[in-house]
């Protein structure tokens, strides 16, 4: 196997092999690297690129009434450490685990880490850009404690799958990334922006029991992004931007507006009418709060019923709303 560009260590060697034990025998201790010979990149990091973290062993499998599964050993579990300045691009390793950590000044760019599991865990002025974070739980809320990623870049990452729920993203940088069905379950987003195609995207703001209170969405920049079936549950914003697509804006007091407009629809029986009557219903079970917003897309509207529905839903949900 070729070595990692830029450091020279094959860490899939028998030299490098020995080296990475050594290092993960730090990270996991908290220790410094500094009597490792472990160069530095250009920016004073440790250069631990292309790194290698020791994947879990299969034992067995498991069998039930939801399904069937692998039982497995072995995973890399970092618990109440820091980690700060390593550069750890390209790095690779499935089913990492943290569990009360601090990351600072950390790069991660195109590490492959699936099913990557963060809990208590702060990271701070980190990158992720280009990262493979499929099935990664990036936000986990555990008796009070959550994740909090600060000043973050996730640009071109591939987070399809993920679970966030709780977390804090503060001036995070999600532009490019692969959101496909990811959902923001009651996570606190501020200073974040978003670009590229985002679809089947949900920000949740319900109040739910055993959650953290919703945050309003403060300044998020959605303006470079294209949005498909895109949601937005019982959100409160603040200076928030859409993107400039025609047809789109948020529904003020969204579930006042969505009962007004079921009276309406009560007696129309046209097929349009079925289909909002369906979607709206849906949309007010459960708990809500009347003065949230929603999200009205035309285009959205146009490519489940055609322009009647997309008519008839704009003229109740959104008569007299300037879009975009």
């Amino acid at each position: 196997m070729s070595a990692t560009r830029g450091t020279g260590i094959d860490w899939r060697g028998e030299a490098g092999g020995r080296l990475a034990a050594q290092v993960l025998d730090r990270l996991k201790a908290g220790r410094p690297l500094t009597d490792l010979p472990v160069p530095r990149d250009g920016e004073g990091r440790a250069d631990l690129r292309g790194f290698v973290f020791p994947p879990p062993r299969a034992v067995g499998r498991l069998g039930g009434r939801w399904g069937r599964g692998k039982l497995i050993e072995g995973t890399t579990e970092l618990k109440k450490v820091t980690l700060r300045g390593l550069d750890l691009s390209g790095a690779s390793g499935p089913s990492l685990r943290l569990h009360g950590c601090e990351l600072v000044d950390c790069v991660l760019d195109r590490a492959d880490l699936p099913d990557l599991r963060l809990w208590d865990t702060t990271v701070t002025d980190c990158s992720f850009a280009g990262a493979k974070l499929k099935d990664a739980a990036v936000g986990t809320w555990d008796r009070g404690r959550r994740n909090t990623w600060r000043r973050v870049s996730f640009t071109g990452a591939d987070l399809r799958g993920a679970v966030a729920v709780g977390a804090v993203f503060e001036e995070c940088d999600f532009g490019r990334a692969r959101l496909d069905g990811l959902h923001f379950e009651q996570c606190a987003l501020d200073d974040c922006t978003f670009a590229g195609r985002m679809r089947e995207v949900v920000f949740d703001g319900r109040a739910l029991p055993d959650r953290p209170a919703p945050q309003p969405l403060r300044r998020a920049d959605f303006s470079g992004a294209e949005f498909r079936d895109v949601e937005f549950w019982d959100c409160r914003v603040a200076d928030v931007t859409l993107p400039g697509t025609p047809g789109l804006g948020f529904v003020p007091e969204y579930r006042a507006t969505a009962r007004r407009a079921l009276e309406v629809l009560a007696d129309d029986p046209s097929r349009e009418a079925r289909m909002l009557v369906g979607e709206l219903t849906e949309a007010l079970r459960g708990p809500g709060d009347d003065s949230a917003v929603g999200l009205f897309n035309r285009q959205d509207y146009v490519d489940a019923g055609g322009e009647a529905l997309a008519e008839l839903a704009q003229r109740l949900l959104v008569p007299g709303v300037r879009l975009t």
